[in-house]
This record gives structure tokens, C-alpha cells and sequence, in this order.
């Protein structure tokens, strides 16, 4: 006799990991299926589907009991060829694919969607799967519904959006819905909609199109929802702003969002929010912005978010270091991502890069010799060798580089082999309005260490 689904919970109940007992035994039940007893097989495909379905209705955690239940039976139903007959098949597969639709919001069920559409790529089937599959998850995604508590599922929602096939979300309309109705402002669902505007982004940004997708944005008359707005209703300040602006907006509100949330969780001892997450979102997203401004793909996005930080919102960028300023010790990686986006902007944040460079002084200036804190010391080189990269496109500021080369000479020195830094001293050596400059630097450095040294 074939087990019930109350004895399998029960089994699983007791079992003291029962997410990797619990797979074992539909494993076994899978391969069971293939054998025949008196010509009639031990247990049919359909009773392990139905022993899945029961489990589902026996109330115990997806995450330890459903889930790792339906992984060999996907497998099984999707992965392998079988001898059963093609109505057979299909009535399987849709059955357990609406199983799973039912357990979206968990991240292991996005990995088995993500395999499920990854075998199969063409068909009518597949293309049915695709566009059930988006229809179900991106409302979910809006609504902070689909648990992206980690960097796992980041990663498991990413590959799944990979899946579809092209037609699934083009035009973007979903992707866009989604970003414009993300609940940043709900304290119950920031972080997960933190991890949803990441995904989403990084899924525009290897599409690579901007044109239409603008366009689409346009038509749909999206903006951005300010934190003191009514849910229910978007925000008319910015109804009337070109596309590029609305999405640069977007992405401004997004940065300020994940910044003021990583600082609180920082600073805060009573925050329940995860500060290795929300450093690994602010880091990803951070590196997706600099991508988008500097390898020209989405080039009217990049001079919307110029003009608005520059014209419409002087005080945003200002602002925005301040609070990044204040996780230098506690979350160096962040400073220097910062720093990086400045420089793919050509922003001229004057107290930024001086509070960066000035707490990074070579020692033969100092009077008296300081441990430096291990974060700050990455802050410092990672940033100074930012802003070489800044002012290597910029000769005409002379001025910052007679400050770089009489404070960090040495420390430039240290760093010749980063590509910024021996860049930028080889420009300086063949520009008359700062090759005079570099003696006096030597000469400094010199004078103060009178011994002999390998740098």
C-alpha cells in the first residue's frame, strides 16, 4: 500500500530535519513508479502528485515540507522523458505547475520555475508556462508579497525573469508596473521591495532598451509616489516630466530609500532590518547605476539623473554622502561604491571628496603616528583611487591636483599598479600645468624619509 500524505507529515513532523528527509522519500516514491508489480506499477506519477497536493493541505511549512516535497517530482515530470502517453504528460505538468503557482512568493519555488522554463524553451507549452508564470509573480512582486529576504533569492528571482522567453515581458509593462508600485515606504515590506526594485533594475539593464522602454513609460503615465503621498494615488509633481526624468526620480528615491534604511539598521539597536542585506542590495544597486552611466546604454536616463541632481534637486547628492559619510567605518564597500558612481557622473561633491581624501593623509604628514582603522583604511584607498579616475577627466582642476600630490604622493606611489592612479600621474606628467607640481612632491616625500625605501 502506498503511504498517505498524513503519515509523510507525520514522518516529517517528527523527523528532526524533515527538508532533507522529506525529499528522499518522493525521490524513492518517483523511482518507485517505474516498477511494476503483476504488470501494474507499485504507485502512479499521479498518487506522488496527489500525496504532494495533501501534504500542501496538511497545514505544515512550505519551506520544509511542500517544497522539497514537489523538487524530485518536478524533476520527474518535466526533466525526464516518460512512457506515458502525451495527455498523460500534460495534465501532469499543469497540475504541478499550479502547485507551485500556488507557493510563488517562496524563493526555492522561483529556482524550480526558473529550471522548469530553462528546459524547455520553445514550444507553445513553454511560451503557455512563460506568460502563466509572469502573470501570477509580477502583481505578487508589487505588492512585497514574494520573499526576497536574501541574496539567494535576489538571485533566484533573477534567473527566472532570465527564463521567460523574450515576448513574456515586452513591452516592459509589468517590469515598469511593478518599479512604480513597489511598496518602498511600507515598513512591513521595504526590504523585500528593496529587493524587488534591484531585481527589476538589473533586468532593464540587460535588456538594453531604452527607447522603448521610455516610450512605454510614457504611455503609461507612471511616476513616483513620494513618502508622504496617499498610497492610492500617484504623485502629480511629477506628471508632467519626460520619461528619462521620472525614471531617473526613480532611481533617485530608490538610493535615498536603501541608504536611509542601511543607516537606521546600522545605527539603530532596536532595528529588525538585516544589515548584511541591505548593504548587499545598496552595493548591487549602486553598481547597477554606475554600469547604466557609464557604458552609454541607457545615455538619456543618464543625463535625466544629471539634470535632476544638478538642476531640480541640488541638495540630493549633498545629502546622500553625508549618510553614506557616516557608514565609512561600519560599511567601507558602500563609501567606495559611492564614490565610484560620483566619478561615472562627474559630480563635484567638494565636502565628499575632501572628507574622503583629507582622513587619508600620507604619515609623513602627520605629527604623531594613529592606528587606522581597517574599514576607514579601505574607504580611503578605494575612494582615492576613485577620484584619480575623476580628475583624470577633468586637466582643467589644477588646483585639486597640487592637494593630491603635496597630501597622497606616497600613497599614489603605493597604488601605481591601479589603473586609475597610474593613469592619472602619467597624465600629470605630460600636462606643463602639473608636471611641475610632481618634483616638489618627490621632494617632500624626500625630505621627510631620509632612508632609502622600497615603495
Amino acid at each position: 500500500a502506498s503511504p498517505s500524505s498524513e503519515t509523510i507529515s507525520q514522518m516529517g513532523y517528527r523527523a528532526c530535519h524533515p527538508e532533507v528527509l522529506i525529499p528522499k522519500v518522493f525521490e524513492f516514491l518517483v523511482h518507485l513508479s517505474y516498477e511494476k508489480n503483476h504488470s501494474k506499477p507499485v504507485i502512479s506519477v499521479a498518487k506522488v502528485i496527489q500525496l504532494c497536493d495533501g501534504l500542501m493541505a496538511s497545514g505544515q511549512d512550505p519551506q520544509t515540507h511542500c517544497i522539497p516535497a514537489l523538487s524530485p517530482v518536478v524533476v520527474h515530470v518535466f526533466m525526464t522523458t516518460s512512457s506515458t502517453s502525451a495527455w498523460q504528460v500534460k495534465t501532469q505538468r499543469d497540475v504541478v505547475l499550479s502547485m507551485l503557482l500556488r507557493l510563488v512568493e517562496y524563493p526555492q519555488v522561483l529556482s524550480l520555475l526558473a529550471r522548469i522554463l530553462s528546459a524547455d524553451s520553445s514550444g507553445e507549452e513553454c511560451k503557455r508556462w512563460s506568460h502563466q508564470t509572469a502573470d501570477v509573480v509580477m502583481p505578487l512582486l508589487a505588492q512585497g508579497r514574494v520573499r526576497l529576504d536574501s541574496a539567494e533569492a535576489i538571485g533566484s528571482l533573477l534567473s527566472l525573469l532570465s527564463s521567460f522567453l523574450p515576448r513574456t515581458l515586452s513591452p516592459p509593462d509589468p517590469v515598469l508596473r511593478v518599479l512604480f508600485t513597489s511598496q518602498l515606504y511600507e515598513v512591513e515590506y521595504c526590504s523585500r521591495s528593496l529587493g524587488t526594485m534591484l531585481a527589476m533594475l538589473v533586468y532593464i539593464v540587460r535588456r538594453n532598451e531604452e527607447d522603448s522602454m521610455l516610450a512605454r513609460l510614457e504611455d503609461l503615465k507612471l511616476c513616483v509616489r513620494e513618502q508622504s503621498d496617499d498610497p492610492l494615488n500617484a504623485s502629480s509633481a511629477n506628471l508632467n516630466d519626460p520619461p528619462q526624468t521620472v525614471f531617473a526620480r526613480l532611481l533617485l528615491r530608490t538610493l535615498h530609500c536603501m541608504t536611509t534604511q542601511l543607516h537606521t539598521a546600522v545605527f539603530c539597536c532596536h532595528s529588525d532590518l538585516s544589515v548584511p542585506y541591505l548593504q548587499y542590495l545598496l552595493a548591487h544597486f549602486l553598481v547597477t547605476c554606475t554600469y547604466m552611466f557609464k557604458s552609454n546604454s541607457h545615455q538619456l536616463v543618464t543625463a535625466g539623473f544629471t539634470s535632476l541632481v544638478t538642476q531640480t534637486e541640488p541638495a540630493a547628492i549633498p545629502d546622500l554622502s553625508q549618510t553614506i559619510l557616516s557608514l565609512r567605518y561600519r560599511c567601507p564597500l558602500i563609501v567606495v561604491l559611492w564614490a565610484q558612481l560620483l566619478t561615472s557622473m562627474g559630480c563635484q561633491d567638494k565636502i565628499f571628496w575632501s572628507s574622503v581624501k583629507d582622513n587619508c593623509l600620507d604619515t609623513h604628514i602627520l605629527k604623531t603616528k594613529r592606528e587606522v582603522c581597517l574599514n576607514s583604511e579601505i574607504t580611503h584607498r578605494g575612494c582615492l583611487i576613485a577620484f584619480c579616475e575623476y580628475i583624470v577627466n577633468k586637466p582643467k582642476l589644477i588646483d585639486e591636483s597640487a592637494v593630491l600630490l603635496s597630501k597622497h604622493f606616497t600613497h599614489l606611489l603605493t597604488l601605481y599598479n591601479e589603473g586609475p592612479v597610474a593613469e592619472y600621474l602619467e597624465t600629470c606628467k605630460n600636462n606643463p600645468a602639473t608636471s611641475g607640481l610632481l618634483l616638489p612632491a618627490v621632494a617632500t616625500v624626500c625630505a621627510n624619509n631620509p632612508q632609502p625605501r622600497l615603495v
